[in-house]
């Protein structure tokens, strides 16, 4: 197993599986997010997503060490959580911006 591809917040595993992205908690996603849910005045999905990112830290620590152990598997749960997590929460905080602009509409449209 090898790593690959590092970048500021990524990098690949390399192994005989398929490459598994890795991106740090408190990426570009975290801030994109995040920045969706201030305007919403969402504090419950702030909370959650930054406790999600606290323990995705850990998490993936652990599921390294999985991998590295010899559980390849585990190389298929991190791809499809790497693609699952943003969509989940970029449609969560559109949905919460999309409620506050409903509410406030501007005046002359």
């Amino acid at each position: 197993m090898s790593i690959s591809g590092v970048t500021v917040d990524e990098f690949f595993l390399i192994g005989p599986f398929k490459p598994v992205k890795i991106e740090l908690p408190f990426n570009g996603w975290f801030w994109l997010t995040l920045g969706l849910f201030i305007p919403a005045n969402s504090k419950r999905m702030i909370k959650i997503l930054t406790l999600y990112h606290l323990a995705l830290f850990f998490i993936l620590l652990i599921s390294i060490q999985i991998i590295a152990e010899g559980t390849f598997a585990w190389s298929v749960v991190l791809n499809i959580h790497e693609h699952v997590y943003r969509v989940l929460f970029l449609i969560i905080a559109l949905l919460n911006l999309v409620r506050v602009l409903s509410r406030n509409p501007r005046k002359g449209s």
